[in-house]
């Protein structure tokens, strides 16, 4: 995801260096955190797009809405 372009973070931010450093040593880097967090993130992130949750439902009323608007 991060590679296809998925992934947006800020041009400047004061933890943005450390964080890309993190990312870009791991697994071998000395710290894994942020990594960790990073991978889980994406990794719900991706499975939450095929499962309904509150995002799905909400897309559901959207696009009910469109169709009563719309008719």
């Amino acid at each position: 995801m991060v590679e296809n372009g998925f992934v947006h973070l800020p041009e400047q931010a004061p933890w943005l260096a450390p964080y890309l450093a993190e990312l870009t040593t791991f697994p071998n880097g000395k710290h894994d955190d942020q990594a960790d967090s990073t991978a889980q993130m994406l990794g719900w992130f991706k499975s939450a797009a095929r499962e309904p949750g509150f995002l799905g439902y909400y897309r559901m009323l959207a696009r009910l809405r469109e169709g009563v608007q719309a008719g």
